[in-house]
């Protein structure tokens, strides 16, 4: 049998582990908001952003985040005379790009993505001596 002591210690502990939990699951349902909270204010501000640039060009969500749309923001940095330089971390002002900008980006990225595309070939290679094709230097076995 334990004293009444002994019992008193063993409540004080129980009632400490049970407010440990119970504010180890207060932070984490805290956390949990703070995160819920932080993504819809990222949303909105994306929305602003979309609505501010929207009036400017006609730039999708979708384009916006690939790559017509960091082209378009270089081509609009590069326009006002400003490097790209820092461009992808933020921590550049930028300027919101015209619906030429906007124009130019896709005319690059679909020249680019047809240039991915096309098997590659080697640029100014001979065939080697010996080889029958193309009349050259080596056809006739003259240098």
């Amino acid at each position: 049998m334990t004293s009444h002591v002994e019992q008193q210690v063993q409540a004080r502990i129980a009632a400490a582990r049970a407010k440990g939990e119970a504010d180890k699951q207060r932070r984490q349902e805290l956390a949990e908001a703070r995160q819920r909270g932080l993504a819809a204010r990222h949303a909105q501000k994306l929305r602003h952003q979309g609505a501010r640039r929207g009036a400017l060009n006609d730039l999708t969500a979708e384009e916006i985040a690939g790559p017509v749309g960091y082209l378009a923001a270089c081509l609009a940095q590069l326009r006002t005379g400003h490097g790209i330089a820092g461009l992808d971390t933020g921590l550049v002002s930028t300027v919101p790009p015209t619906q030429a900008d906007a124009d130019n980006a896709r005319l690059i990225a679909s020249a680019v993505r047809r240039m991915l595309a096309a098997p590659l070939k080697p640029l100014g290679c001979r065939p080697a001596a010996g080889q029958s094709g193309e009349g050259g230097p080596d056809a006739d076995g003259s240098a």
